[in-house]
């Protein structure tokens, strides 16, 4: 049974909110491989608003070549050993047939065409020139038709066309005399520049994308709410819970207000608690607020261990740069990879173990006097204690890294922000959560900023 009460059906609720929003928001789910053309189509006019929002926020997003079942794999390959084995029979025989040979070359040369830009006429023209599919089944009927010559010509122009990491590919097939090899080998390298030039494209096409997906999410979620009786329950329980008149500056005006309460509401997300329902609003990204959260807890669990021990064993060594680094790695190489609350306690005991080796160690390669055993004990239980979050440590660091995040999502400008105290050794992480979130935040408040100013 439930702890909380009215759990069950908010749960319920909340499965039926996301499937109502995905089935009124999303067209189509993201496709496993998708052209230049897509691309482009979706720069224009989003026809898929989930590939355009991962694009959107994700500024590493990149297609992959996705793995296949063994099942897959093995039909797929079978049936393109068959097709060449064929291919071979074909072109290997006295009297020799280009039907296949045809239907290839066809094939190769729309997914040249189908990899140049607009602006590529000259290379455009040349490939039709060359690739003139009328006069290549002349020389078929005559039987002179050089399938090796056109082999060559169709890789020299994929070797200007191809992003230089797939150099030595070409290189290896430029050696190819072996028709069959070649042609696999053309196939193959085709596959990949698809996926450089999809890629490349999107980085170039990115800000447009990110435009229009907006303009996209505001409209689908609008249609979202004419189908609902409240569609923004749980969002107004949100942000009115964030509503605190006591912090707010004397005489401020309503933006201030809103931004405020914004932020503080924001803020909510990296303490989420697992009972509540997430907001409508936040749903299509409820896993990036959430592996915020967990990223968050793990930079202050490393800040407040580097903290303990600081504190427990005031030594020059074990304050060094150095050593705090070590101490740094071991906490996310035990605490960081496992982390669940459920391990968190068992883990900082084997984190609290480890911890007092390093430190004894480090004393004894530093020639300095061994630490007392109460100093010992107190770095022991001060790490163990670390499993609550109420922890008066962890509840500093916690503040201190609220402040920072609240000074950035404040900030009308990129003005640099002082790191605070204690969390000069976990910057590179803080930066990372800060500039995850931050981006996040940014994109939520531009597609449903109007319903929080309303609501607030």
């Amino acid at each position: 049974m439930s702890d909380h009460p009215g759990e069950g059906s908010s749960s319920k609720r909340q499965r039926t909110i996301s499937e109502q929003l995905q089935e009124s928001m999303v067209a189509a789910s993201p496709p496993k491989f998708i052209s230049i053309g897509d691309i482009m189509n979706a720069a224009k006019g989003v026809t898929n608003m989930v590939l355009a929002h991962e694009i959107a926020l994700d500024e590493d997003f990149r297609l992959e070549k996705q793995p296949e079942s063994k099942l897959h794999k093995t039909v797929k390959s079978t049936v393109q050993q068959a097709f060449w084995d064929v291919l071979k029979e074909d072109l290997s025989g006295e009297i020799k047939i280009y039907d296949k040979a045809l239907v290839l070359l066809q094939e190769i040369k729309e997914n040249i065409l189908g990899l140049l830009m607009p602006h590529q006429t000259p290379t455009r023209q040349q490939i039709e020139e060359v690739l003139d599919m009328e006069l290549i089944e002349q020389q078929a009927d005559k039987g002179t038709l050089d399938f090796l010559h056109y082999g060559k010509f169709i890789l020299g122009i994929m070797t200007k066309l191809c992003a230089p990491i797939r150099d030595e590919k070409m290189q290896e097939l430029a050696a190819e005399e072996n028709v069959i090899k070649l042609y696999r080998g053309i196939l193959d390298a085709l596959q990949l520049m698809h996926m450089d030039f999809a890629n490349f494209t999107i980085q170039a096409f990115r800000p447009e994308i990110q435009r229009q997906s907006i303009e996209y999410e505001k409209q689908k979620f609008k249609d979202f709410l004419a189908t609902q009786e409240d569609g923004l329950q749980y969002t107004r329980e949100w942000l009115l819970r964030n509503i605190k008149p006591d912090t707010y500056p004397e005489g401020a005006s309503q933006r201030t207000i809103n931004n405020m309460t914004l932020v503080s509401a924001y803020l909510e997300l990296l303490e989420w608690k697992d009972e509540n329902v997430f907001p409508e609003t936040l749903l299509m990204d409820q896993h990036r607020f959430l592996a915020l959260r967990e990223l968050s807890e793990k930079i202050e669990l490393v800040a407040a261990v580097i903290l303990v021990v600081s504190a427990s064993v005031q030594t020059a060594s074990v304050s060094s740069t150095d050593f705090r680094k070590t101490l740094k790695q071991h906490t996310f190489d035990i605490v960081g990879n496992d982390y669940t609350m459920r391990n968190l306690e068992n883990n900082l005991k084997i984190l609290a173990a480890k911890i007092k080796s390093d430190v004894q160690e480090e004393i004894k390669k530093s020639n300095l006097p061994d630490v007392s055993p109460t100093a010992e004990d107190l770095l022991v239980r001060g790490i163990e204690d670390l499993f609550r979050k109420e922890n008066r440590i962890r509840v500093l660091i916690r503040m201190r890294i609220r402040e920072f995040l609240t000074t950035v999502l404040s900030s009308s400008t990129a003005s640099p922000v002082k790191m605070p105290p204690g969390l000069n050794l976990v910057q590179e992480e803080l930066t990372e959560l800060t500039g995850r979130f931050n981006r996040l935040v940014s994109y939520n408040k531009s597609v449903f900023g109007d319903y929080y100013s309303e609501i607030i």
